[in-house]
């Protein structure tokens, strides 16, 4: 815990807290003292430092990252007031890990943002039957999906538009993610002996699928005696969420040989 200095004593401010105490003057005089106490107390909503480099506008989205108050300089600080770090979202990152700007926020500025609750809000409408949403990697609005860890209760109807425009909805988030995919490609296997060399990737799915089903491990023999057993593996890549994001060709390796009769 921080304490007082003594008339007199030498001054040693580490470079971290001498920074942290910038940024909250900074606050401060922005009158940004306003939205810190309006925040406090209410379920859902957190505060957020913008680390992006950009702009942000209402309604757009935040991936979270680290802790805006270092616990082990002033616990107090960190005890009293959740802020943590805004960034561009990053699928690999920010799964289930994010906040929606409840006003704008400038780079470095600390703003409102909402972590959970049901919210009218802004994004891009890849289809208006989806019934989730999620981020999308590398933008700051929230989009339609399959499947994803926010519900839709209701969407604007863009059928005299094209997909991927921005529209309204509602959402209620977070939720566990759900979804089920519409017709999953079917991932082929090889013929006898020979081993398929297509392969899946999340993102580069043929086209009016979504997801996948293959068999990770076949056999083959052709059933003459003397001919060998190969055996055939698909192997499967997942994301640090635990999610499939692509499925690799089959490998063919010989197991044994049949002996002759």
């Amino acid at each position: 815990m921080l304490r007082k200095a003594k008339p007199g004593e030498p001054l040693r401010i580490p470079a971290s807290t001498f920074n942290a105490f910038i940024d909250t003057a900074n606050i401060i005089n922005r009158k940004k003292i306003t939205v810190d106490m309006k925040s406090k107390n209410r379920p859902g909503i957190i505060l957020v430092k913008n680390i992006s480099g950009e702009a942000y506008d209402k309604y757009d989205v935040f991936g979270l990252g680290d802790n805006f108050f270092d616990p082990t300089i002033d616990d107090t600080q960190f005890e009293s007031q959740v802020i943590l770090e805004g960034d561009i979202p990053d699928t690999d990152l920010h799964m289930e890990k994010w906040a929606i700007a409840l006003e704008p926020i400038e780079d470095d500025d600390i703003g409102v943002a909402m972590i959970s609750g049901c919210l009218p809000i802004e994004l891009k409408i890849n289809d208006s039957d989806h019934l989730y949403a999620d981020i999308e990697d590398g933008e700051k609005k929230l989009q339609t999906t399959i499947a994803g860890s926010a519900k839709i209760l209701w969407v604007e109807d863009i059928s005299s538009g094209s997909s991927g425009d921005t529209g309204y909805a509602i959402i209620q988030f977070p939720i566990s993610p759900r979804g089920t995919a519409i017709e999953p490609y079917e991932l082929p296997a090889g013929t006898d002996g020979t081993a398929d060399d297509e392969v899946w990737d999340i993102d580069d799915q043929p086209e009016g699928y979504d997801g996948v089903n293959y068999k990770p491990i076949r056999m083959y023999w052709s059933g003459n005696s003397g001919d060998e057993v190969y055996l055939f593996v698909r192997s499967p890549t997942y994301n640090s969420y635990g999610r499939l994001v692509a499925v690799s060709a089959e490998i063919k390796t010989s197991m044994f040989d049949t002996d002759t009769c």
